[in-house]
């Protein structure tokens, strides 16, 4: 229904802005009009600010922030986990963060040309990937869930390790793109950051659609339990579940799925512990297993605050994790960029 009412909305403004000056539209019916048709070309974000301004550009960014947040049930200035935000705050807000680092028309061309080829390589590394061809060994992991999902025991199966390909896809992308290599590699610094919002966009697109699916064939058959579908697939639909931040209800409703099989040994224990703290933390609870936590520094990753620190190995260990001071030394993944303000 929103939705619908913004490209409504939209309409309207197109057809007042034939009628008036553009200078009469406000911030805020430029950001409605841009949330409700997202511009397919990027050159639509540098007119907008050639014919504005800058200063009026950042009105319409903020405005489009507000507007987003307001979608949402948010407050602006809310710590925000998952994919809460509409799908379309991420690539407009790039566009025009990019439109306004561009000092001039050379540079907004090179800024752009940039951009557009870069993520035509992002996009070919998924072809390939695919296709199962070879491609950059960062993505051989993926290669290996695409390859395994030919094997599943059931269509059902494949389809969501193939759901699971993607995701990781998606997540080991926004990694190297952070770390400024492949793709990113030399790219203009707002370049790059365009480029992380854009690959940042295609994983919530995914995570939401892969919510959907999973509710579907729960709802249709229930878990994925290992006696039929095998142990991959119990680890498959729970990472899935993992990544549904933007859905706590769902998440919450897989936990209490997912607590009776333990005993069954129709799911890995290990599964119930990690979806368990990314609840508690959602809630702003103290976790139980120490399983989330974010990056303070070069390869350097801390828990958030745990219940009972004294007795955490003991309870990692009755699911069949590791020490924690071993499981904190597995992030090296970690960069001085993915550092959280909080942190700093």
């Amino acid at each position: 229904m929103k939705r619908a009412f913004l490209k409504l909305c939209a309409i309207g403004l197109m057809a007042l802005a034939v009628a008036v000056p553009a200078m009469a539209q406000t911030a805020e019916d430029r950001a409605l009009a841009l949330a409700a048709q997202p511009p397919q070309d990027l050159d639509t974000y540098y007119n907008l600010k050639a014919e504005i301004g800058d200063d009026q550009t950042r009105t319409v960014l903020t405005a489009l922030t507000a507007l987003a947040h307001k979608e949402a049930n948010l407050h602006v200035g809310d710590v925000i986990s998952g994919c809460r935000l509409p799908q379309w705050n991420a690539p407009v807000s790039a566009g025009l963060l990019l439109a306004l680092s561009a000092s001039d028309q050379t540079t907004w061309i090179l800024y752009r040309d940039q951009a557009s080829k870069r993520l035509n390589a992002w996009d070919r590394i998924w072809s390939l990937l695919q296709k199962q061809e070879k491609t950059e060994a960062d993505f051989d992991s993926v290669a290996g869930q695409i390859a395994a999902s030919q094997h599943e025991q059931t269509e059902k199966g494949r389809t969501l390790s193939q759901r699971v390909a993607r995701d990781q896809f998606n997540r080991l992308s926004m990694q190297i793109t952070s770390k400024k290599r492949l793709w990113a590699e030399g790219a203009a610094e707002p370049v790059q950051l365009y480029l992380s919002a854009i690959v940042y966009e295609h994983t919530c697109t995914a995570d939401i659609d892969n919510t959907a699916w999973l509710k579907a064939q729960l709802a249709e058959s229930g878990w994925f339990r290992i006696s039929v579908y095998g142990p991959n697939a119990d680890k498959n639909a729970w990472l899935l579940v993992q990544h549904a931040d933007h859905d706590v209800a769902f998440q919450k409703q897989v936990l209490s799925l997912l607590e009776p099989l333990i005993p069954l040994k129709e799911t890995l224990p290990s599964n119930y512990a990690y979806l368990y703290d990314r609840v508690a933390i959602a809630e702003k609870r103290a976790q139980r297993y120490g399983t989330q936590g974010r990056c303070i520094g070069d390869k350097k990753w801390k828990a958030f605050e745990v219940e009972n620190p004294d007795q955490l190995d003991a309870r990692r260990a009755s699911v069949g994790l590791m020490p924690q001071a071993e499981y904190e030394a597995i992030f090296t993944f970690c960069t001085l960029a993915m550092v959280p303000p909080s942190e700093t």
